[in-house]
Formats: C-alpha cells, structure tokens, sequence
C-alpha cells in the first residue's frame, strides 16, 4: 500500500515487440554546504534509469515491468524517481524545483521526453548511512517535518551490505515511512 503517494504510471507504446528501450530521469537538488565559513547552495544532478523491453504489443508499462538492467531491478511504480543517485557529472542547467525531466531512448537516441513534476511527499528523502559501530545500514524518511510510522526492513539471508540497505531504504521512504534497513552481519564483527 502507498501511503501518501499515488503511484506514477508510465506506459510508452509504438515500440517494436522486443525492441529495447531506456528510460532516464534527471533531477537537479539543492545540497547546502559551508564554503570559507560561509553558508551556500551548490545544485546536484541525480539521475536514475532503467532498460525494457517492449512487449508483444510493442509496449512498456514503467511502473509494472521488470527492469532488465538500471537502478531499481523490481517492478515498481516509484523506482524512477527513489532510485535517483547523484550523477557522474554536474548540473549544466537546472531544473525547477520538484520537476524531473524523463528521456526515453531507443537504439541509442533520445526519443521523446517529458517533464514530470511531483506531488510535496516525493519533492526529497532524508537520507543517512549509518555506520557507528554497534549499527549499520541505511535510513531514509520523507524530509517534510513530520513524524511517520517507521518500517525495520531485515534484507539479504546473508545480512546484507550498505549497497542494498539504501534502495531498500529508500524504495519505502518514498511510499511515505521511516525506513531502517541494519547491515546485520556487522554485528558479528565483519565489516558491513
């Protein structure tokens, strides 16, 4: 159940069957940080993408096919947008706020894109690694300023490692919940 989000529906249609497509997202976040002791904004890009393949209609539903490659590997009707990762290269031009910029791609060139915007409970994620010896994982919460029911997600047989506890963590941060997902090996003393 999504709490507080309604799930985002991209359908892309015209395809051949088979045929390979990529969707990209872009989003441009301000991150503070100090500067000769001086408070500033430097603006970061986050990007997230995925690769389908069209079915025997020559479709893709983003939000119900699984994934071939990308940042989120589940169906899931948010991934494009909690699977987001800061980007390898920096912001040329920036995008207003709480607007995600989609690219679809097919055999190498962009197609068509669109300019989403987002509803206030998807606009940004706290988000903290934590790693203080006794606990280790990932958090993630709605950044709005208010309190939400909070979710242990206990990933992997093996304990998982921080590389899977931020997704996870994040997948449901962004369905409206406090999201804590352990490194649970490290409690036996092996490095998370």
């Amino acid at each position: 159940m999504c709490r507080g989000v309604a799930p985002a529906v991209l359908w892309i249609g015209g395809l051949t069957a088979g045929e390979c497509l990529t969707v990209r997202a872009f989003r441009d976040l301000l991150s503070p940080r100090t500067v000769a002791s001086a408070p500033v904004e430097e603006t970061i890009r986050y990007s997230s993408w995925a690769r389908f393949r069209a079915d025997q209609a020559g479709q893709v539903s983003v939000d119900r096919s699984v994934p071939l490659a990308g940042t989120w590997q589940h169906a899931d009707p948010l991934g494009l947008f909690w699977s987001m990762e800061p980007a390898a290269t920096s912001a040329d031009s920036s995008f207003a706020p709480g607007v995600v910029e989609v690219l679809l791609e097919c055999r190498g060139a962009v197609v068509d894109r669109v300019a989403l915007r987002l509803r206030p409970t998807l606009l940004s994620l706290a988000e903290r690694v934590v790693a203080d010896g006794a606990v280790a994982g990932a958090f993630a919460a709605p950044a709005d300023g208010h309190r939400h029911p909070l979710l242990l997600l206990l990933h992997g047989s093996e304990g998982g490692d921080t590389a899977s506890a931020r997704p996870l963590a994040r997948r449901f941060a962004a369905r409206g919940y406090a999201a804590l997902a352990p490194v649970y090996v490290s409690s036996w003393g092996r490095t998370p």
